[in-house]
């Protein structure tokens, strides 16, 4: 998610009537290493949703390869499917990071080169699922883009491929851009794969907005979107040429049965097809959320108007055609449907004194139904002042003609002269009170702006209270290093407003009034009353934050000021999710979804909005990434390592390698062998786990929100899961021995040696090869002894995984075989069948060792005898890498 707390920082450091000008200003390609272009620039990228495109594979000499590539994908996001209709609030542009190779890796090909992202193929043992280092591109992206929302990579490689995550990936593929498009609705919407091709591994349930289990189909989750009377589940038979309801057809998320996708056909199941309207909902959905409706109003600074004529009131927006806008007046409707507003106060019966008018403005697009937490929906407020002794508006000596008078400012009851007052030090500081309006102003302005952020939670309110406090303070206040009275006296009534209007029941207006003195003191006693009205206004995450805030910086809290705080927060904590961060080195800088949350060590968990976050680490000239899925009432622990060389319980991981010994890597977390097993007591479970309700357990948490996890890392490099990948070559020797017998002779007969030269290829699992055994078989049958044979046999096998390095070998061949009395000549030719069905195999790269328990020979002269043959024994063999 973008960091919108720097837009405000910005906006204050230029002036606010520079910000919110109605003119939309432009975006621009910031400065810094590597080359940038803007590819699509709709407005500021604060207000906008921000895709920034890299690529990956791309030398030096294939830039402008990779600017058409990029601009191909830009093109589509102005003129395809869903995303057409949200053009007017897209920013695109593209950050060319040169790589020292082209192309990707692809381990079924054994093709390895060097980029700048790690791109490669063969993700999960899914040959098209394409991957980047996310933790690189994001630290790319960051340095130049702080406020982007969706990153992009696009890879230099022909082969179809690509991927939905943090980093949405695609191919240069021919369907690049019809891949991108569907890959966005999983990195963008949390859009679920709609096909059936089976995903091994792939964790079940149905988070996602587009599919359900059998057991929720009731109430169906799209509901509104369905026509009343469908079937649910709903048959394929339903669906006609011309027409397919929105209902339950089963198949969906690599399954065929017992999960239901809401159409026949859609983008998330077929490339070359539209979203379909559910799916368009959340990507919809998706966009509002990081975008803002409204750019900028006019006048900006309005502080006083004449109570008479009337006032024009202005407000700026994308240009989305379905937006409608409604306007009140200290809460009471009045009239006006467009995007301007005049207000005559006599005509209202507006009073002198404060006032405040307020703009909805609300896209009505008939792609969303279904909107619970009012993202469509945006306000904006301008606290203003009716003054009788204003010239109405366009009356002789008034705003519009020459020679009218400076609107008086309101007297701030010390009985001097506000115009000319002195603070003591022989400076003038007239305009100590318009500052200070002109602050409240900004405060109202960003306050109104800040409330429409969805996926920042918390961490926007830190980054304002840290950005911009100082920004707020009058001139001579900064000079001074503290706030000057004006700035203190606007602080105290805004407390006291606060205070009246939390008594009076009025949260909403106290936590303004609360947050409004706190920015122009910074006096950290305010974050109680701030964090309690927060909570009372539905805000657990702000809230949250600004209460631990307040434990700790307050030194003073008295006793029942802290058992306060700590009630309220653990009633955020009930309604809002935590992440728990922790980093192994000090210093490094730390986000969650692309914004700043602070340095490590952080001293607090993050209250957060329930969801996917994704947390990155950068420092030590690496950067690391853990992705979580926070919930409500829950802490989720986010552990990086950038400096250590493997992780203990609870700390990032990607293969068991990352983690210390006895620890596994499941889910990209390093978790104890023992946690989730059974015990009678603590020592059961080892020195890292407590035994609670007779189950291992990491301390502090309850084992009812426990089970023992399932190890889904990336294979070890000693596994056969990974090292028989690919094509790979092989030599080596094989020495066994064992009991042989004939059709036409009575009992076994031993002494059988067998010692053979072996060779061939690996594809994958799939052994190929050449068995050749020079004069050196030599048996002892009962009637005629001292045979030596020549063999020679072509087999096919297949190695099936046991455990780790372990496999079970099945291998059938053909062949002949040379028999000859030992000393002398023999023409008896026979042909050979083997069969190898029990045995093992042990992989250690580059070694394979083979023990045959037995390896079965059968040879055959066809009309004569046949001669069977167990031989038990051992090979060896090398696959070069």
């Amino acid at each position: 998610m973008a960091m919108r707390g720097t837009l405000f920082a910005t906006a204050l450091a230029g002036g606010l009537a520079t910000w919110m000008s109605p003119l939309v200003a432009r975006a621009a390609c910031p400065t810094g290493a590597g080359e940038c272009q803007a590819l699509i620039e709709s407005g500021t990228s604060g207000n906008r949703v921000d895709f920034v495109i890299v690529g990956d594979g791309y030398t030096a000499a294939e830039q402008a390869k990779f600017y058409a590539d990029a601009a191909a994908v830009a093109e589509s996001l102005q003129t395809k499917s869903t995303y057409a209709s949200y053009a007017p609030v897209f920013n695109v542009w593209a950050l060319f990071v040169p790589s020292a190779e082209s192309g990707a890796d692809d381990p079924s090909t054994g093709m390895m080169v060097d980029t700048a992202f790690d791109a490669t193929y063969g993700l999960a043992g899914i040959d098209y699922l394409m991957g980047v280092s996310d933790g690189k591109v994001l630290t790319e992206i960051t340095q130049r883009f702080p406020e982007f929302d969706v990153p992009i990579c696009i890879v230099n490689a022909a082969k179809y491929g690509g991927s939905g995550g943090i980093v949405a990936v695609t191919s240069a593929h021919d369907l690049s851009v019809q891949i991108l498009e569907h890959e966005l609705g999983h990195s963008f919407a949390n859009l679920a794969d709609e096909y059936e091709t089976p995903y091994p591994g792939f964790p079940p349930g149905d988070p996602e907005p587009n599919v359900a289990l059998e057991e929720n189909l009731m109430p169906l989750k799209w509901e509104p979107w369905v026509v009343p009377g469908t079937p649910i589940p709903t048959p394929d038979g339903a669906a006609t040429s011309d027409y397919a309801p929105i209902g339950a057809y089963e198949g969906a998320r690599y399954l065929e049965t017992g999960v239901y996708r809401p159409t026949l056909n859609c983008l998330m199941r077929e490339l070359g097809k539209d979203f379909c309207s559910v799916c368009s909902e959340a990507m919809v959905l998706g966009f509002s959320s990081v975008s803002i409706l409204i750019d900028g109003v006019e006048p900006p600074d309005m502080t006083a108007i004449p109570a008479e004529g009337a006032s024009a009131f202005t407000v700026t927006t994308p240009a989305l055609s379905t937006l409608e806008f409604a306007w009140t007046v200290d809460g009471v409707a009045v009239e006006g449907t467009s995007a301007t507003v005049e207000i005559d106060p006599s005509a209202i019966g507006l009073g002198d004194g404060p006032h405040t008018i307020t703009v909805s403005v609300h896209d009505a697009t008939p792609l969303v139904r279904t909107d619970p937490e009012s993202i469509m929906t945006e306000s904006f407020s301008w606290s203003f002042v009716v003054d009788s002794t204003l010239p109405p508006i366009g009356g002789e000596g008034g705003a519009g003609g020459a020679g009218g008078a400076p609107p008086k400012k309101p007297d701030d009851g010390d009985g001097e002269d506000d115009e000319t007052e002195d603070d003591g030090c022989g400076c003038a500081v007239a305009g100590a009170t318009e500052s200070s309006a002109g602050g409240l102003l900004m405060l109202a302005l960003i306050l109104s702006v800040w409330r429409r952020r969805r996926r920042l939670g918390a961490v926007l309110s830190l980054l304002l209270l840290l950005g911009i406090a100082h920004t707020l303070a009058p001139a001579s206040a900064m000079a001074q290093g503290a706030p000057g009275d004006a700035s203190k006296d606007v602080a105290r009534q805004r407390y006291e407003a606060g205070v009246k209007a939390f008594d009076g029941g009025q949260f909403e207006d106290a936590r303004v009034a609360f947050l409004e003195a706190y920015m122009l003191t910074q006096a950290p006693g305010i974050l109680l009353n701030l964090g309690v009205s927060e909570l009372k206004t539905n805000r657990p995450v702000e809230g949250g934050n600004h209460l631990l805030k307040f434990l700790r910086e307050y030194a003073d809290a008295k006793p029942e000021e802290k058992t306060s705080a700590q009630a309220s927060i653990e009633e955020c904590k009930r309604r809002a999710a935590l992440i728990s961060i922790k980093v192994d080195i000090s210093g490094a800088d730390v986000t969650i979804d692309g914004t700043s949350v602070g340095r490590s060590p952080l001293a607090d968990p993050i209250f957060v909005e329930p969801g996917a976050r994704a947390v990155v680490a950068t420092g030590a000239g690496t950067a690391a990434t853990a992705n979580v899925d926070a919930k409500k009432g829950q802490t989720v622990q986010a552990s990086l390592r950038l400096g250590s060389t493997v992780g203990g319980p609870g700390e990032s991981c990607r293969a068991r390698s990352d983690c210390a010994e006895g620890l596994r890597c499941v889910d990209q977390v390093c978790h104890d062998d023992m946690e989730g097993a059974t015990c009678a007591t603590k020592p059961d479970c080892g020195g890292r786990l407590a035994c609670v309700d007779q189950i291992c357990v990491i301390p502090g948490q309850s084992p009812k929100k426990q089970k023992r996890p399932v190890e889904e890392e990336k294979p070890e490099p000693s596994t056969p899961a990974k090292e028989l990948e690919g094509v790979r070559p092989h030599i080596g020797l094989m020495l066994g021995g064992g009991p042989s017998h004939t059709d036409n002779t009575d009992g076994p007969v031993v002494g059988s040696l067998l010692f053979a030269i072996k060779g061939g290829v690996f594809i994958d699992r799939v052994e190929l090869g050449l068995e050749f055994a020079p004069a050196s078989f030599v048996v002892q049958f009962n009637d005629f002894q001292d045979l030596t044979t020549v063999e020679l046999n072509a087999y096919a096998g297949y190695h099936i995984p046991v455990a780790g390095p372990v496999s079970w070998p099945l291998r059938i061949g053909v062949g002949f075989t040379h028999f000859a009395p030992a000393g002398g000549a023999s023409d008896d030719i026979f042909l050979e069948g083997r069969a190898d069905l029990v045995g093992l195999s042990l992989h250690f790269d580059p070694v394979l060792l083979d023990f045959y328990l037995p390896s079965f020979r059968v040879n055959s002269d066809l009309d004569r005898s046949h001669f069977f043959t167990y031989v038990f024994g051992v090979g060896a063999a090398v696959l070069p890498i």
